[in-house]
């Protein structure tokens, strides 16, 4: 609780452009399957060190200190039970791009409460909103090609409980770029949370389902929102016989703004078996015109491991 938590880390792995992208199981099982491959990466040699601190209730302070070799990957194998002639070539493979940044945050909630068990202080439940910020200082790097550059971005962010059987979510979040942007690697780009596959392994209520890995990431600044209302009789269960039945219904309404796409809306309807499973439809709009819909079937991965640490 005085401390903070501290994570020095290091390793070497290989990162998406998009970190918040497709699930690389989804795109590893399309790879094979189809040929086609929906993300692309570069390889990233690192070390950083992490500490979030509670500066007192309800406001959290975080720092980040990382140093990245980063280089771009080209294709190895082509092996697929698909058509090879949809599989497309690494973008960026012979890129070097390394990094040098540090960021800083904090998250603000007025009236948060909390338990201690073994020192540890965890949050229970929050009745107001909370607020973010996020700075982040990339420095020139020892070759010469990469400029400094800023980024600012915050927002707010609330889970409300309206009754026993209905609740309402909200997001908003805006932010940019400062500085000279023309230095700032695709790597570096601000990405977003998106999803668009059938079968999915992310989460209905935070991730774009029906926008492509890359279209939307900007070197500049962005608008978003997200919104979800959950209610236990939303539609289907006013029917009599499925009023018994184990599962919620949520209304899903995001949208994103950037110089180059403009502004996106995605529309959506999901039964909930759980948080974690989900049966959906969505429709999105480009600059309020019709652009797509679909069906997702989703298995929130990442939500189930953090349920049975």
């Amino acid at each position: 609780m005085r401390l903070g938590r501290l994570n020095i880390s290091a390793g070497s792995v290989s990162e998406d452009y998009n970190p918040n992208g497709i699930h690389r199981f989804n795109n590893f099982s399309s790879s094979l399957i189809k040929g086609k491959n929906y993300s692309f990466f570069y390889q990233k040699n690192f070390v950083s060190a992490t500490n979030s601190i509670d500066i007192s209730n309800g406001l959290r302070f975080h720092t980040i200190f990382e140093i990245a070799n980063r280089h771009g990957l080209s294709n190895h194998t082509d092996y697929t039970w698909g058509k090879k002639s949809k599989i497309s070539e690494n973008i960026l493979p012979n890129d070097r791009f390394n990094k040098v940044e540090y960021r800083l945050g904090l998250d603000y909630t007025p009236y948060a409460y909390y338990t201690i068990r073994d020192g540890v202080k965890n949050y229970v439940k929050r009745t107001s909103p909370t607020f973010f910020m996020r700075f982040q200082h990339t420095l020139p790097t020892i070759e010469g090609k990469r400029k400094q550059f800023y980024k600012l971005y915050g927002g707010l962010d609330q889970y409300i409980k309206l009754n026993e059987f209905s609740s309402f979510h909200y997001l908003l979040e805006g932010g940019g770029f400062l500085g000279n942007k023309n230095y700032i690697h695709f790597a570096d780009f601000q990405h977003f949370n998106t999803s668009d596959v059938m079968i999915n392994l992310k989460s209905p209520f935070s991730s774009f389902m029906l926008l492509d890995n890359y279209t939307a990431s900007t070197n500049k600044y962005w608008v978003r929102t997200n919104i979800n209302y959950t209610n236990e009789y939303l539609l289907l269960k006013r029917l009599p016989f499925l009023q018994g039945k184990m599962f919620s219904e949520t209304l899903h309404l995001k949208s994103l703004y950037t110089p180059d796409m403009k502004l996106y809306t995605e529309a959506g309807y999901s039964i909930n078996l759980t948080q974690l499973v989900n049966a959906g439809a969505f429709v999105s709009f480009q600059k309020g015109k019709y652009q797509d819909f679909g069906i997702r079937l989703i298995f929130d991965w990442e939500g189930m491991k953090r349920a049975f640490e």
